[in-house]
């Protein structure tokens, strides 16, 4: 891993952990304040609506103040958010204690919402066009690994010094990478590549619902379903380990790394996926792997009773996300360069990873309530049913939507097979991939199965595009 895109990763897990670092804590709090547990479920919330709320105005935000300056302004953001939240337990008076929370929480999920678009929007930037898939996959690593080990973070340093001290000590971790960001290479600020265009007119051109057509709409659906398969059994699948297989609490914890651990395992071969199927169906194949993974979570009558079962489920959901939100990323940004395509790179990754980030933080929001009402309502067992009834209503919506380009690229396999050349490996698009096929040669019907492709001088055609490579 690169230098610069293990800072990202190091950054993205101090943001997760700011996320879920109170999950342990701000109980003991409540209890001390006489706080609702409903209340206490709308002070968590906070920070991911407001999450979503300036997510997609990030790109604007960024051409406006400057990425640099925005990226020393967020991580000021994080760490005194989390600083003070080390005082809450001064504040004897619980209505006061309510409203700062709820602004506290409210300013660090706006800087939390802008850190994520940055760094996703730098993973790509930073990373060689063979490197873009792993940079990207490292950092939802990142995500879940926060998510994961900040709670545990939280309650060690309760156990060594009380309720201040894990704030205080993650707070001021913050401050370390603002010295070390002077070592990243911070793209140019300006969203064109030519300077004759008034920063009005910049930040138009920015506004991120004028990228959000039909075809960034079908993407963003199968971003919000895939984070809903990764979260729609947080409430229950604990509750259902310890009653139903009799595991204790610390076992039961440690199935939620399964996920992490198949997603990491996914991102190994993801690249030789994207080289060979392409973004559109390596998207599809993850919302497949989520109508597969969903139901052997609480494995229904006819499925093998087992844990073997409800380990391979959340595997399979692990993998999906691998495929899905590193293709997805990478599709949003094709989409944003077709709608303008005088825009830079690193505006369109500012774009892609605006969209991407409002898609997780939907997901997110999603998930837990509707695993949570569907097992209260009915039982754990339908809310996976269900959950595989949304992945199968995603994938069909995707399919036909993008139904010839499918047909073109199985055709493609089907009569070339899978194996292919470096100069084809960096052409995951499907247009590009059409290209390369014809400039071979090769003449393509879309009528019949029975046809095959022509190769006409192939082997002269392939030296000419080592010749080109070198």
């Amino acid at each position: 891993m690169k230098p610069q895109i293990l800072l990202l990763f190091t950054l993205n897990i101090f943001v997760s952990m700011g996320y879920s670092l109170i999950a342990p804590l701000f109980p003991i709090l409540a209890t001390k304040n006489n706080l609702s547990e409903s209340l206490l479920g709308w002070i968590i919330s906070i920070y991911s609506l407001t999450n979503f709320l300036i997510t997609p105005f990030s790109p604007q935000i960024i051409q406006k103040i400057g990425r640099l300056k925005l990226f020393y302004l967020t991580l000021i953001l994080e760490a005194f958010s989390t600083i003070i939240y080390g005082i809450f337990k001064y504040i004897s008076n619980p209505t006061f204690l309510i409203f700062i929370s709820f602004l506290v929480r409210l300013v660090h999920g706006v800087g939390s919402g802008l850190m994520s678009t940055i760094l996703y929007s730098l993973g790509v930037s930073l990373s060689a066009p063979e490197e873009v898939t792993q940079s990207l996959g490292y950092l939802e690593v990142a995500w879940s690994v926060g998510i994961s080990i900040g709670p545990v973070f939280a309650s060690l340093l309760f156990h060594l010094g009380g309720f201040s001290l894990p704030f205080y000590t993650f707070g001021l971790l913050f401050f370390v990478p603002i010295y070390l960001i002077k070592f990243l290479n911070i793209p140019n600020d300006d969203c064109y590549n030519n300077n004759n265009t008034t920063n009005n007119d910049k930040n138009e051109d920015l506004q991120f619902f004028k990228f959000f057509n039909m075809e960034m709409f079908i993407n963003f659906l199968a971003t919000v379903v895939y984070q809903i398969g990764q979260t729609y059994y947080f409430p229950s699948l604990t509750y259902h380990l310890m009653n139903k297989w009799n595991l204790s609490i610390e076992s039961s914890s440690l199935f939620f790394m399964i996920g992490m651990t198949a997603y990491f395992i996914g991102l190994q071969v993801l690249n030789k996926i994207l080289e060979n199927f392409g973004l559109i169906l390596t998207i599809l194949l993850g919302q497949i792997l989520i109508i597969i993974g969903s139901p052997l979570v609480y494995p229904l009558n006819f499925l093998p009773q087992s844990i073997i079962t409800i380990i391979l489920g959340l595997a399979l959901l692990g993998i999906s996300g691998a495929f899905t939100c590193v293709a997805v990323i990478i599709q949003f940004g094709k989409i944003a360069k077709k709608t303008n395509n005088l825009l830079n790179d690193s505006s369109i990754n500012d774009i892609s990873a605006a969209v991407f980030n409002l898609g997780i933080n939907v997901g997110d929001f999603i998930g837990p309530i509707f695993g949570g009402f569907i097992s209260t309502k009915y039982s754990f067992k339908y809310s996976n049913v269900y959950m595989s009834v949304i992945g199968f209503a995603d994938s069909i919506l995707y399919y036909f939507f993008y139904r010839n380009d499918m047909i073109f690229v199985i055709k493609d396999i089907f009569f070339n097979g899978f194996k292919i050349t470096r100069y084809e490996a960096n052409n995951i698009d499907i247009n590009e991939r059409k290209d390369v096929r014809m400039s071979r040669g090769r003449k393509f019907s879309d009528s019949s199965f029975s046809e095959s492709f022509q190769v006409v001088n192939k082997n002269d055609f392939l030296k000419n595009l080592e010749k080109e490579d070198l």
